[in-house]
């Protein structure tokens, strides 16, 4: 199949922990007001998200570096929790029936190889249409990734599977092989989404925040 979906892989408590992780670091690269030392002075109440209720695209996170640099200082936990999913990608390899990707996995599950990756914010219109992505590194031919959900569910397309993914569940996949896209964010009105026995993670109401890692710039 070439993708793998690891249900509830990061827990209520690291989820919390890397929200804070990506808030802090979009506030301190996005805003202009610094006090005399240069520290950031806006707040996380002072993010207004409104337009995600009625937005059919995706807010994207600033990080404060490049496209494609790597952010294992900048963001370590997550990081770390990407390199534990390519790690247990490896144990699947019969039913990922990838002999051919067990280095590519490797490889990404090491400390010393940069990870890149955007995170991107999603309200209830919002979706990505179904595509397959380019390499990032030069003659590759496969592109594996870890892609992490928190907030509300996201109906994924994976090929011809639709898959609901809930917050805390992380897909691994070659996103240059696998045909793949948001379908739709679900409604917590309709019965799905963030209800009542999932925890505050700090996000907007019936948003869901994806988070991908691959290979970066070294």
């Amino acid at each position: 199949r070439r993708y793998a979906v690891f249900r509830s892989f990061v827990n209520v408590e690291e989820q919390k922990l890397q929200v804070q992780e990506y808030l802090e670091c979009h506030l301190k690269n996005s805003t202009d007001k610094q006090d005399s030392d240069g520290t950031p002075t806006t707040t996380m109440t002072d993010l207004n998200w409104n337009h995600m209720e009625t937005s059919s695209t995706s807010e994207t996170f600033k990080l404060g570096v490049r496209c494609g640099g790597d952010l294992t200082s900048t963001l370590p936990l997550a990081v770390a929790v990407a390199r534990r999913a390519f790690r247990q990608a490896l144990e699947l390899k019969p039913p990922l029936g990838l002999a051919s990707s067990i280095p590519a996995l490797e490889t990404l599950s090491q400390p010393n190889i940069p990870l890149a990756r955007p995170v991107l914010l999603y309200g209830l219109k919002a979706s990505m249409p179904p595509h397959y992505d380019s390499p990032t590194q030069p003659g590759q031919r496969e592109e594996w990734l870890v892609m992490m959900t928190m907030g509300s569910d996201v109906r994924f397309r994976c090929n011809d599977d639709i898959v609901q993914l809930r917050s805390g569940d992380v897909l691994v996949m070659d996103s240059m092989a696998v045909l793949h896209g948001v379908e739709s964010i679900v409604d917590v009105d309709n019965g799905g989404g963030c209800s009542d026995d999932k925890p505050d993670l700090g996000l907007p109401i019936s948003s869901r925040l994806g988070i991908l890692f691959w290979q970066g710039q070294s």
